[in-house]
């Protein structure tokens, strides 16, 4: 449901009532950015590249590697609730694979918690609702007003995603209380600052009735990461802050209905106007005003301005900027920055927390990308469409070019094609013959290559035309012509060989067992062995000083296996033969790892009942006098 800001007093009847104010002082002018109809086209392009950049580096595991060992399910969440707003389906290969992993590991940290939320409830099935209780149920049970690190003092950024965990569940029919949601508003004004005086300058947006808003005394309040407390420093106001202060309370209003107590509804109006106030003081979408993490600003720029339901916010046209300003500054991977810095990104253009909003096809349309591989220094122009469904074909050739190839012909360079071959990888593909020749006109000599698995590929084509210098001195009669490479790469197939091993890493015995039943022989930085939690972006690492690590699993309860896995560490590979004991006795099995980054495997005839089991590393690549710490990704018994 998207309320009405006509049938719904208060802010947005606030917001409304200033856009109806002129002013006799002229504001200073401020560049109008691109309208959407401008922008539109670069926005898409955008989305594709940033959702490209999400789905090549998702691991083979389903999870994305960003603060692993910290947060090891918000990242993954985080991303594949971006992907679903981006326009992908659930059923997308990179989709499924992210929500087996999620379905089967449960947050228990603020961010986590709520990303999780919005992860399930933008999949739109219910099948994911005993998750979704389950994870409401953990968000309330650590609301201390608002929320916080484990043991840390409440701040306003976990409280911002704890507002978004609600929101999801209610959004997905799940019961949010109302004493939990006035405690949060409570929680969100504490972080404002005291309100001061100033003067605002009018908006400079103006409108077909003149400004927007009046030029004047006004009060201005910025929001705090922490609570300012007696005879501690004051806490600096932040764009990024300001805008999650004006987001809680606008997540809280639109949840009550926008039922408020008279007194409560005086409070708030006035702690969100004074934001908005702030927010006029300190506009700016190419930086975090008072801050950094920009992105994650933008994101929460993109909130507000979704929940106020304007296109003006604090007299600018945020989303116009904004989108002008990310188009730009998009690295040629299709990042902004990190893997959260990417979602933030794509979050803001696609309008994410908008519940009707439309910008445009970006990830919806991924089947029909269009392609062209041309240059000045190109004879052969070939153009592209669809993924990973490619249609090729010859769109024009480059006169200035074949004057310098064909210096001997007069007048225009005519034409006329023998055959077109097309190549994927520099392997011929196609090949069609033109028996009748005549000179080129337009003809695109079409052809359609279906790629069947993902990867990068290079496609080119190379045209044999009549060499119309033959007849003059004795040439060959036909030549070639070549275009440049057209790269495409394709990421929407499935991959039965990663969604095998997905499927491996959950069938594990061993994810249930308990940090008390593993032991090694050394770990560096003494971090706990994560070799048995499904992911291959955490490991256990021994010391770089250790001759001959060890690891010992030795769980509660005996399991009866089939096989035994054992994938080395993949970001330091370096193990090249171990010994495997089971239950401490007999003689060690010798395992060798052919390639240090692929997993090696022991299978058994008949289940073998495991009490316990010991791997030792035996031998390495280190270099004589190198130190290198090894260990392994994952261990699997199935």
């Amino acid at each position: 449901v998207i309320w009405s800001a006509m049938r719904f007093p208060s802010v947005h009847a606030l917001v409304l009532a200033l856009s109806t104010v002129t002013t006799a002082q002229e504001p200073k002018p401020v560049p109008l950015p691109p309208t959407l109809g401008e922008l539109q086209g670069g926005i898409d392009k955008a989305i594709h590249r940033g959702v490209d950049a999400l789905l090549r580096t998702q691991q083979a595991d389903g999870t994305w590697r960003d603060h692993e060992y910290s947060y090891p399910v918000g990242p993954t969440a985080l991303c594949a609730y971006t992907l679903i707003k981006s326009g992908l389906a659930t059923d997308h290969p990179a989709v499924a694979r992210a929500f087996r992993f999620l379905e089967k590991n449960l947050s228990s940290k603020t961010y986590g918690i709520a990303c999780q939320l919005m992860a399930f409830e933008a999949a739109k099935d219910k099948r994911y609702r005993p998750q979704m209780k389950e994870l409401l149920h953990r968000l309330l049970e650590g609301q201390r007003d608002g929320w916080g690190y484990p043991g840390g003092h409440v701040d306003l950024s976990n409280t911002q995603y704890g507002a978004l965990g609600l929101r999801a569940a209610r959004m997905a029919g799940l019961k949010v209380p109302r004493r939990a949601l006035l405690k949060l508003i409570g929680s969100a004004m504490q972080h404002q600052e005291k309100p001061s005086t100033a003067e605002i300058p009018p908006d400079p947006v103006k409108r077909k009735d003149g400004y927007a808003r009046a030029s004047g005394p006004g009060k201005v309040a910025g929001f705090t990461y922490r609570i300012h407390k007696t005879g501690q420093n004051r806490p600096k106001a932040t764009g990024s802050m300001t805008t999650a202060g004006l987001g809680v309370l606008l997540i809280c209003e639109e949840l009550l209905n926008r039922k408020l107590a008279r007194t409560m509804r005086r409070k708030f109006d006035a702690s969100v106007e004074r934001g908005l106030n702030w927010m006029r003081l300190h506009w700016s979408v190419a930086r975090n005003p008072n801050g950094g993490w920009h992105r994650y600003y933008l994101y929460g720029l993109e909130r507000v301005g979704a929940l106020l339901k304007q296109e003006v916010m604090a007299g600018r046209y945020w989303y116009r900027e904004g989108a002008a300003h990310l188009i730009k500054s998009q690295n040629a991977e299709g990042r902004w920055g990190g893997i959260p810095d990417t979602c933030f990104g794509l979050l803001f253009l696609k309008r994410a927390t908008s519940l009707g909003a439309v910008t445009g096809a970006g990830g919806t349309d991924r089947a029909q990308r269009v392609y062209l591989a041309s240059n000045d220094a190109a004879e052969v122009e070939l153009r592209g469409a669809g993924n990973p469904k490619l249609s090729i074909w010859i769109a024009g050739f480059n006169q200035k070019k074949l004057e310098k190839r064909f210096p001997k012909q007069k007048g225009k360079r005519d034409v006329r094609v023998a055959s077109v071959e097309y190549l994927v990888d520099g392997k011929v593909v196609h090949k069609q013959h033109q028996a009748e020749r005549k000179t080129w006109n337009g003809e695109p000599f079409g052809f359609q290559h279906i790629f069947k698995r993902c990867g990068r590929y290079s496609v080119a084509a190379k045209v044999h035309v009549d060499n119309p210098d033959a007849a003059l001195d004795g040439e060959a009669k036909t030549v070639i012509l070549e275009s440049p490479v057209l790269i495409v790469e394709v990421l929407d197939l499935p991959d039965p060989e990663r969604d095998a091993l997905g499927a491996s890493l959950l069938e594990n015995k061993l994810r249930k067992t308990q940090k008390h039943g593993i032991s090694v022989s050394s770990a560096n930085n003494g971090w706990w062995p994560w070799i048995c939690d499904g992911r291959f972006a955490t490991a256990w690492l021994c010391k770089d000083t250790d001759a001959k690590p060890w690891i010992k699993i030795k769980p509660r309860n005996g399991f009866r296996v089939r096989e035994i896995i054992l994938w080395p560490n993949q970001s330091d590979a370096g193990i090249k033969k171990a010994e495997v004991l089971l239950n401490g006795r007999g003689k060690p099995r010798i395992i060798e790892f052919s390639n240090p980054r692929k997993p090696a495997q022991i299978t058994y005839r008949a289940r073998k009942i495991i009490e316990e089991l010991q791997i030792t590393i035996t031998e390495t690549n280190k270099k004589p006098g190198e130190k290198r710490k090894v260990g392994f990704a994952e261990i699997i018994l199935r």
